[in-house]
């Protein structure tokens, strides 16, 4: 089975994600944000999977690393696949620390962690079906998808909207689309033996986003809110007399002054995902504490924080 998928509607702008031009590692190679890449009207980027019935087993097959890398700022590829079983393996290409927040299917926060420049890649077996969500939380437009399958029938589509999923026997078969801004499609196909099976999908750009994407919104247009504090937490932490910004040093004052301006700045975003937000910074100031241990751990922590600082100073939301 082989198709292609179409973009009929107007693709945002290819903007270069307002944080990435205050960031002293990052703004040196100028590169549109990769949420949306359309060309002659057809969509990369877009997961095909099928949709096995009830009762089918999925074919046996090899079980290769999912490799993504952290280059020029961003997750390359964006969005990839892997089986349940195999090993999620990400590099670090940049010449500064990197921060890997990824959540597991489901949303929850699967690990967080500091990637020091030279380091060895980061590695973790995907036990799970779903979603893989890739964050950053120093860099914010940093977004990246894993989607785990339990058998090896999905494909990404490339740069001209094309996909191919081999190996199929004959029969019906749903078969959806997945596309991180624009949500879900799906198809009814028929899989004959003795002709090909061409798939066509089309997205409009008006297309609700997908739950596994949180903050597609933000997403595509290239910054998005790492973390975030309502005035309710605020307020319901200064009634129990506790000083909601007060936090053990991690050992670096610029990271220290980052993790409190975002609170301070953030707090004056309400949302309804304060807490898991909080939590998200907790177990960053806990991974930042961990890489400072080392002076060069500490002195890429301090080079990535005042770019952070940087940024957070010309974010509107913090003015």
């Amino acid at each position: 089975m082989c198709g292609v998928v179409t973009f009929t509607g107007t693709p945002p702008p290819p903007v270069v994600p307002p944080g990435r031009a205050f960031d002293r590692d990052c703004k040196l190679e100028t590169r549109s944000h990769d949420a949306v890449l359309v060309r002659d009207g057809r969509l990369a980027d877009v997961l095909v999977r099928v949709v096995v019935p009830p009762g089918s087993a999925g074919a046996v097959a090899p079980k290769p690393p999912v490799v993504v890398r952290q280059d020029h700022c961003q997750y390359v590829p964006r969005v990839s696949g892997g089986l349940v079983g195999s090993q999620l393996v990400l590099h670090n290409d940049d010449g500064t620390l990197d921060n890997v927040h990824a959540f597991a299917p489901g949303g929850r926060s699967w690990f967080n962690t500091p990637h020091l420049k030279g380091s060895a890649p980061i590695t973790k077996e995907l036990s799970r079906p779903g979603f893989v969500r890739l964050t950053d939380d120093i860099r914010e437009w940093k977004n990246g998808f894993v989607f785990v399958g339990d058998d090896p029938f999905f494909a990404v589509t490339d740069a001209s909207g094309g996909f191919a999923i081999p190996g199929l026997t004959p029969g019906e078969y749903d078969v959806e689309a997945w596309h991180s801004i624009y949500g879900k499609k799906r198809a009814r196909v028929m899989v004959r033996g003795d002709a090909p099976t061409a798939v066509l999908f089309s997205y409009q750009g008006d297309e609700p986003p997908p739950a596994e994407n949180p903050a597609a919104t933000d997403d595509v247009a290239g910054f998005v809110h790492a973390v975030s504090q309502s005035r309710e937490m605020v307020a319901d932490m200064a009634n129990r007399g506790e000083a909601p910004w007060a936090v053990e040093s991690i050992g670096v004052a610029e990271c220290d002054e980052y993790l409190y301006r975002s609170r301070v700045c953030l707090s004056k975003t309400a949302t309804a995902a304060a807490p898991v937000a909080e939590k998200s910074l907790q177990q960053t100031r806990e991974s930042w504490k961990a890489a400072a241990t080392t002076p060069a751990g500490r002195d890429e922590l301090r080079a990535a924080c005042r770019a952070a600082l940087d940024g957070l100073a010309r974010n509107p939301v913090c003015q």
